[in-house]
């Protein structure tokens, strides 16, 4: 029984994983923000892997979908690394919070530190590794003015969609799953 859930399990983050990756494909971009920073809700089957089976389930399918992209839509290996990075911190710390505090109120808490989190981390990696890399700027002042302006107000605008829209999607799938897997 013990293997029959193991693999259940990764046939599910595997699945989620695919979803993600099929998710991410319709995105939009937010006005005044650079058309390059798209907001997508790739996140939600991500979510769905880290409550079910904890931060590594989801960190997991954010990896085959970003793997994915990789292999299929032909994606800049810096932008494929930053939307890995922005979504198994952004997943993880809801997941850790939810586990923590059960029900909405581990929701709320950790969409609020997930969001803060996120654009935390995001504004220091733009600032040290992706902007030099993917932009190559290199001024500390063009990096900050680029981080506070644009790569912030994204991450916040992205976590708060996200977090919205993850709600009634939770409502559904997650009852679903579990009530049709020994599983979960």
């Amino acid at each position: 029984m013990q293997q029959k859930s193991k693999v259940t399990k990764m046939v599910l983050l595997a699945l989620l994983g695919v979803i993600s990756f099929l998710i991410e494909n319709i995105s939009f971009p937010i006005p005044t923000i650079p058309p390059f920073l798209k907001v997508d809700f790739s996140e939600l089957p991500a979510l769905v892997g880290a409550i079910l089976f904890g931060p590594l389930g989801g960190i997991v399918v954010e990896f085959i979908k970003n793997a994915f992209h990789l292999m299929f839509a032909g994606g800049e290996i810096v932008g494929v690394t930053a939307n890995f990075l922005a979504g198994s911190i952004f997943i993880s710390v809801i997941s850790v919070i939810y586990r923590k505090f059960q029900g909405w109120k581990g929701f709320i808490y950790g969409f609020i530190a997930a969001t803060i989190m996120m654009t935390l981390f995001m504004a220091i990696a733009n600032f040290f590794v992706f902007l030099p890399l993917y932009a190559a700027i290199t001024d500390p002042t063009e990096k900050t003015t680029f981080i506070l302006n644009i790569i912030t107000p994204f991450n916040v605008i992205k976590g708060i969609l996200v977090s919205i829209v993850f709600v009634p999607f939770y409502l559904k799938i997650i009852p679903y799953l579990r009530s049709r897997s020994t599983v979960l």
